[in-house]
């Protein structure tokens, strides 16, 4: 089985919190599908005016990476194209394989 972890490191934090301004996050659960829905226009808008931006997924390993990249070009797409987006994967076995658990971070708003 091919390592799906990506792991956030403290330079990776850094760069994040380097942003000045105020920040935002959002930590949650959710199956995999409704992902998109987890994010409210307010925190879309907080997106679109971030200058920094990390986001951690934890997934189960027999489900497909595939799902990540479309789900990072959602966060692409809600934010600034001058934004430092950064991400970072995890998987456990012990979770569901159609839930993802995530963390994601907001500076410089």
């Amino acid at each position: 089985m091919e390592n799906l972890n990506i792991e956030l490191d403290t330079a990776d934090y850094k760069t994040i919190l380097s942003h000045q301004g105020k920040i935002d996050g959002l930590v949650g659960s959710c199956k995999i599908d409704e992902l998109t829905n987890q994010f409210d226009e307010v925190f879309k808008n907080s997106l679109l005016n971030a200058k920094g931006i990390s986001v951690k997924f934890t997934f189960h390993p027999n489900h497909p990476l595939s799902f990540v990249g479309e789900y990072l070009e959602n966060f692409y797409n809600f934010s600034n194209e001058e934004s430092d987006v950064i991400l970072g994967t995890e998987v456990d076995d012990s979770i569901d394989i159609d839930t993802i658990n995530y963390e994601i971070l907001i500076t410089g708003l």
